[in-house]
């Protein structure tokens, strides 16, 4: 359901930490980087990171209501997805920032952010981290 710019949450799909879809239409949240979801991630830190993100998401979805997502759309991408400011709270807070605050995304900066360099393989088999956001670097010691 949509009545105007905003989404209530019953029609929306999360996709994943920065894209959902509303009545067919794929909507790709423009201020931030979330990691990408199984296949398109690159690593299990990455893919790990993304679920994470994809419940965010929802649960920032959850804040939102009854007021639902309110969505300023400003064109599409190379993929044909809408871009868009998203807001919630009755438009009076930013789901890009929230997100990014919460250590689930990093801001767009037009190159994806590389969620794979803040892990790497220890020759001993455990995780070292190097410089993810620090709640994401929390979660992944968490989950050593």
């Amino acid at each position: 359901m949509v009545e105007g710019d905003t989404a209530l949450a019953q029609g929306l799909g999360i996709i994943d930490g920065d894209t959902f879809r509303l009545a067919g239409e794929v909507i790709r949240i423009s201020n931030i980087d979330a990691p990408e979801m199984p296949p398109r991630s690159r690593c299990w830190a990455e893919a790990r990171l993304a679920r994470a993100a994809t419940m965010e998401l929802q649960r920032i979805r959850g804040e939102g209501t009854p007021g639902g997502f309110r969505i300023t759309r400003e064109g599409q991408d190379r993929y044909s997805r809408t871009l868009a400011r998203v807001s919630y709270d009755g438009g009076r807070t930013d789901a890009g920032e929230t997100m990014i605050a919460r250590g689930m995304a990093s801001p767009w900066t037009g190159r994806r952010w590389d969620w794979c360099a803040a892990v790497s393989d220890d020759p001993n088999g455990a995780a070292i981290l190097r410089s993810p956001p620090s709640p994401i670097a929390s979660m992944l010691e968490a989950n050593r």
